[in-house]
């Protein structure tokens, strides 16, 4: 009618599959042989944004990277310093999720190749004087608060449930962990595909979440180098999971579905590496090997002056995407915002912002 505004079809409800690929470097992601990952980058699977260029924060390593990516919060605020989450985390009576204070210990000289070299002496006071203090809201707390639900299936490593292992979680987070093998892998892919099954009459999460160390694990075990088979091989074998998860959400044609798969850093090949700079990683950089010592491996990360460890990656693909490289590169507090807009859930506290998104949705 004239003088009135015609009125706009209801959106469909958004969901996210996002997926945690551990230890992937972005160029390794280029030169395997990934169809399904290379026709999202090319705009031929649907809408995508992407950056091959991101950084991670604070440093090369899973646990401090993922509690940046999944808070939204630098590492003085979430106070993750390593990757021994035994002795950084801890629960009170009441079941909430506490962050002890932990000194770096690296005694590297060439702070360029160091640890520390990513926290200045004032940050590292602050992050290791306090008392014990509880640990941010994850992307899982902003979805319990406003009353939506999350399945996360968790293959090898436990570390990123135990960032969520808080008491308020209880109702809304459902775990799954599977073991660290590559056909382990494969049983969680069989997981989601069986909860994204459009013939069936289920409730689907608002989130469906994959963390996966496949990749990581061969990097370690082999070298996170384009010219290991191995860690080439372990990427492939994701496209191909990944392929069986897109046709799995094309269906699901009701709902707004926004794909969002990043990783936590990259990594090196032991071989790569000059006897002098093993020497410091080895001897000198001692919160790198907190928790998960990296003296046996073959493929090491942790060093945030080298390119090829501090280079990681976003990519985001749904309706409601702005297709293209995301110019600036989004800084890893940009995460949980971009996810949180594209659920329609504020995140005005945050420091971050929505990277990738349409602004008009």
């Amino acid at each position: 009618q004239t003088g009135t505004l015609m009125s706009l079809p209801p959106r469909r409800k958004p969901h996210i599959l996002l997926i945690l690929l551990d230890g992937c470097r972005p160029d390794a992601l280029l030169a395997a042989e990934a169809p399904r990952l290379r026709a999202l980058l090319r705009n031929k699977a649907g809408r995508c944004a992407f950056s091959l260029h991101c950084k991670t924060d604070p440093v090369p390593l899973s646990a401090p990277s993922w509690a940046t990516l999944l808070t939204g919060l630098k590492a003085d605020k979430h106070r993750i310093t390593s990757n021994d989450l035994d002795s950084l985390l801890a629960t009170d009576s009441e079941g909430k999720l506490l962050v002890h204070p932990s000194w770096c210990i690296c005694s590297s000289a060439r702070a360029a190749t160091c640890f520390a070299s990513a926290f200045s002496q004032a940050k590292r006071q602050k992050l290791g004087s306090s008392e014990a203090s509880e640990f941010p809201p994850t992307l899982f707390h902003f979805l319990a608060k406003h009353g939506r639900c999350a399945r996360l299936l968790n293959v090898g490593w436990p570390g990123v449930p135990q960032l969520c292992a808080d008491a308020a979680l209880a109702q809304t987070l459902k775990v799954q962990r599977f073991g660290d093998e590559a056909e382990e892998l494969d049983k969680a892919i069989e997981e989601l595909l069986q909860l994204l099954d459009e013939s069936k009459e289920q409730e689907i999460p608002d989130v469906l979440a994959l963390y996966t160390h496949s990749v990581d694990l061969a990097g370690h075990l082999y070298g996170f180098s384009l010219d290991v088979p191995q860690y080439m091989d372990s990427i492939e074998h994701f496209d191909k999971c990944l392929g069986q998860l897109l046709d799995a959400v094309a269906k699901r044609d009701s709902e707004d579905w926004l794909l969002a798969i990043t990783t936590d850093h990259g990594g090196g090949a032991v071989k790569d590496m000059s006897k002098e700079l093993w020497s410091v990683f080895l001897e000198d950089c001692k919160c790198i090997h907190k928790g998960l010592p990296q003296s046996s491996c073959q493929g090491v990360h942790g060093l945030q002056d080298s390119d090829v460890h501090n280079t990681r990656f976003l990519i985001l693909s749904g309706l409601n995407v702005r297709p293209g490289e995301i110019i600036p590169p989004p800084e890893a507090i940009d995460f949980l915002p971009t996810l949180l807009r594209h659920l329609a859930l504020p995140f005005d506290d945050l420091p971050g912002h929505s990277r990738g998104l349409r602004r008009d949705f």
